[in-house]
């Protein structure tokens, strides 16, 4: 059973996440405590910001990974012909679960620590983009879209693998034309919308 209700994302993938935040949490801690943070207020106030999120994100995790010790423990003696007490201790320990693993999810998704788990306003951009102009590649997703062209290939990659998009190469773009003058790179890999990227935006369209 999955712990956390990611559609992208396995509970593993996701602890791992939850890891590197705790690990972060400390490095944070120590650039707090050196003397010179203290002579730059702005400095000081974002590590302070991003303590207070580091420490609500690794009690919560704490407090679900108590919770599951405890679930394992109920199950066993529920397992053993605990009886109607253990087998309350279990339901109740469940409920627990779900309530703590929904917060913490919640709050790493609002925080941005789970970007393949939700659209952000530059994915729908990207994809309303796509749509209109058709098939583009990373470079030109960034030079049109103002990205850097990192951020712009991981944005594509994650888009990709949600199934918004789909890849098709340039030998493959031969009857397509977006503008005159337009240069199409035969040797790259363009990025197209799927028909679940286009139900998507659809359905975006519908409810707005």
């Amino acid at each position: 059973m999955c712990i956390f209700d990611g559609d992208y994302l396995s509970d593993e993938q996701i602890w791992s996440r939850i890891e590197k935040l705790e690990k972060e949490e400390e490095k944070v801690r120590r650039k707090l405590a050196q003397p010179e943070v203290s002579t730059e207020p702005s400095k000081l106030e974002n590590l302070s910001k991003k303590l207070d999120l580091l420490e609500e994100i690794s009690k919560l995790a704490r407090r679900l990974r108590n919770c599951l010790e405890d679930l394992v423990v109920a199950e066993e003696l529920e397992d053993g012909n605990g009886g109607e007490e253990a087998e309350r201790l279990v339901q109740d320990y469940r409920k627990k679960r779900d309530e703590l693993s929904e917060a913490l999810f919640q709050l790493l998704l609002k925080n941005g620590y789970l970007p393949e788990e939700g659209e952000d306003e530059l994915d729908i951009k990207i994809l309303q983009f796509i749509q209109k102009v058709g098939p583009e590649y990373p470079w030109g997703l960034a030079k049109n879209q103002n990205l850097d062209i990192k951020e712009a290939r991981e944005r594509l990659e994650i888009l990709l693998e949600k199934g918004f998009l789909e890849r098709v190469e340039g030998t493959m773009l031969e009857s397509y034309h977006r503008q005159e003058g337009w240069d199409k790179h035969m040797n790259h890999t363009y990025y197209r919308l799927s028909r679940k990227g286009e139900h998507y935006l659809r359905d975006l369209r519908r409810n707005s």
